[in-house]
């Protein structure tokens, strides 16, 4: 009985080693969920002033190493008063230098800070990874879509990036007008490619005011 109940343990024990393995694989190999984590970071350090977070925000976005975007949305809707802007960028050189201010004169972060200037010199000339573009949409249901093109049989991922009080929907639609995903900002949205065509991503503001966002495919 005693060996019975030792293996079911050491088994158990296994299962959850790899299950961890494989999500840490997951994590490893999904720079849209670094993303993700790279904006509750940033934000829980803006609300805190937190050095510490907001460096480890920097240092995810220069591993990501995002490709910016100048694409223009169609926008649909009217002006709900003054545009809403995001309170943070989740540009890494933005998000370092804000670090650096927080941290001010305290040595503590020192070697952290000459690490990742030494990370922002390895970059230039890296392959680049997700492509990010900001957008915003008007209060009261109003809309902005991209159109985003995707190969047959490609896996692609959506993340729209937004404040946590924000309410947007985001849809993927193809070319016949067919919901092929939706989720809301700040959840990573994942479907499969079925053809080589150009698919319309819809960022729909259920709040009444204006909203500011950042479009993430990958």
């Amino acid at each position: 009985m005693k060996k019975m109940l030792f293996a079911f343990i050491a088994f158990m024990c296994a299962s959850q080693f790899f299950s961890e393995e494989r999500s840490l694989s997951s994590f490893e190999d999904n720079p849209l969920r670094k993303i993700k984590l790279a904006k509750d970071l940033a934000e829980f350090a803006y609300e805190t002033e937190s050095p510490s977070a907001l460096l480890q925000a920097a240092e995810i976005m220069l591993e990501v190493n995002v490709r910016k975007s100048q694409a223009k949305g169609e926008q649909r809707g009217k002006s709900a008063g003054e545009r809403e802007q995001n309170k943070f960028s989740l540009d890494a050189n933005v998000l370092f230098s804000d670090a650096k201010d927080f941290a001010g004169s305290d040595k503590t972060y020192a070697e952290w800070i000459k690490r990742i200037e030494r990370l922002f010199s390895g970059k230039r000339g890296a392959a680049r990874g997700p492509v990010a573009v900001e957008g915003f949409a008007y209060g009261n249901d109003g809309s902005t879509s991209y159109s985003i093109a995707f190969t047959n049989g490609d896996v692609a991922q959506i993340y729209v990036a937004a404040m946590n009080d924000t309410n947007l929907d985001v849809g993927v639609y193809d070319s016949d007008g067919k919901t092929v995903a939706s989720g809301k900002c700040n959840d990573t949205i994942t479907f499969t490619s079925t053809s080589n065509e150009t698919y319309t991503v819809q960022v729909k503001n259920r709040t009444s005011s204006n909203a500011s966002f950042t479009l993430y495919t990958d």
